[in-house]
């Protein structure tokens, strides 16, 4: 429980309580266990960050906020083939043809 509240907020730490979980349980367990938990606390991270950090961010800074949309609007389309070249690049790195 401690392992996901220290992921969920981004403390420092967990490597240490990962080691740890591997000297206490063993390679496969603590594998496991770090695998579910880092897992359980990054997704809580991502949902508590939406649904509180987004209502935060529009209310602080609205006009910032709408600007940066439009611009990302304005070049979807380029970042959208970036993406996919860098995609690509990585895909004939990893699996040679």
């Amino acid at each position: 429980m401690v392992y996901i509240f220290m992921q969920t907020f981004m403390i420092p730490g967990t490597i240490f309580m990962s080691l740890l979980a591997g000297a206490l349980f063993g390679v496969f367990k603590g594998v496991t266990l770090v695998v579910f938990t880092a897992t359980a606390g990054a997704s809580s991270c991502y949902f508590l960050s939406k649904l509180i950090g987004r209502p935060l961010v529009f209310s602080l800074w609205p006009d910032k906020l709408s600007f940066f949309q439009a611009q990302v609007k304005i070049y979807q389309t380029f970042l959208l083939s970036v993406l996919h070249e860098c995609y690509k690049i990585t895909r004939v790195m990893l699996f040679p043809v």
